[in-house]
């Protein structure tokens, strides 16, 4: 008889008040599939305060930011391979995008990203060395998507028609999901046409909408309907039942997807929240433990449990 495959544990960072910090889900490891194995929840107090990782064991490795962060940060983005996260200051007009990496323990500014205020989105692209980021829209409603070289600063502008009303670029710069004249569409940054997605035509979608890392699928959270839309087809769409009350966000995998609900139970605390992981094949879901009642919302990301050693 084969062994029960252990027990792997993923991490969940969430940001409240500027401040980041982590709880835990745990779940069966699946054979062949290392990119679970390599992952572990991770507290963050801020740079202030050091950052825990929670293994397998019950054992708690401390992990200290790099000095001279500010006390106060805006978390972007987890890195690909879970080693490094992306911070903003919250002087968005002046600040720069701050990579801090654990180790070896070191921070560095994103050349290419001084001045462009504040963001709504920032991912790895599946190109080498390139993020790709979107700013919050300005007074008109539109937006501005840029890729950006890590290693040169090169900025470059990604053009999706008029940019108002839409979301997230796809983690390969060509795609986004925008609104126009009462339909969702995706649109194509290189021949500028819009493909239409059937059934959606909620505009506040766009706002809690990702794309997996794959670039295949994206989840939409529309008044709190879960929904996955095939970006090869969007007419193809799984629907995963309660989306909570946030955006979705996707395992470096493509496999699971991570939203925060409300609960009966919560009614009566101050954050209300719990947290939730769907499995986007199967449709189970498993709540977060330690996130009951906890969570107000934010942003999600992953830690290498290599970082522990």
């Amino acid at each position: 008889m084969m062994p029960p495959a252990p027990a792997v544990t993923r991490a969940l960072m969430i940001l409240q008040f500027g401040q980041l910090v982590a709880t835990a889900w745990q779940g069966p490891d699946l054979p062949g599939n290392t990119l679970r194995t390599h992952f572990v929840p991770a507290y963050f107090g801020g740079p202030g305060s050091p950052a825990l990782l929670f293994l397998e064991s019950g054992e708690q490795v401390a992990l200290e930011w790099p000095k001279g962060l500010p006390p106060r940060v805006h978390f972007l983005a987890s890195s690909r391979d879970g080693r490094a996260v992306y911070v903003q200051g919250l002087a968005f007009s002046s600040s720069e995008i701050t990579k801090v990496e654990f180790d070896p323990q070191q921070q560095f500014a994103v050349p290419g990203t001084k001045g462009l205020g504040q963001l709504s989105s920032l991912v790895e692209s599946t190109l080498p060395q390139r993020l790709i980021a979107l700013t919050v829209p300005n007074k008109g409603g539109a937006s501005a998507a840029y890729t950006i070289d890590e290693t040169t600063g090169v900025r470059s502008h990604l053009s999706f028609g008029s940019m108002n009303d839409c979301g997230p670029v796809s983690p390969d710069g060509q795609h986004a999901l925008c609104y126009e004249e009462g339909e969702m569409v995706l649109m194509d940054g290189k021949s500028g046409k819009a493909r239409t997605v059937p059934g959606m035509r909620n505009r506040t979608a766009i706002t809690w909408s990702s794309w997996s890392p794959d670039g295949r699928w994206i989840a939409l959270n529309d008044n709190g309907a879960l929904t996955s839309i095939d970006s090869d087809n969007p007419s193809q769409k799984k629907h995963l039942g309660s989306g909570g009350k946030g955006p979705p966000v996707w395992s470096p995998d493509s496999a699971r997807i991570l939203v925060s609900k409300s609960e009966l139970s919560c009614a009566i605390t101050l954050y209300g929240l719990s947290l939730e992981v769907i499995e986007v094949e199967t449709g189970k879901k498993n709540v977060i433990r330690g996130s009951h009642c906890r969570i107000m919302g934010g942003s999600y990301g992953w830690l290498n449990r290599d970082l522990a050693q």
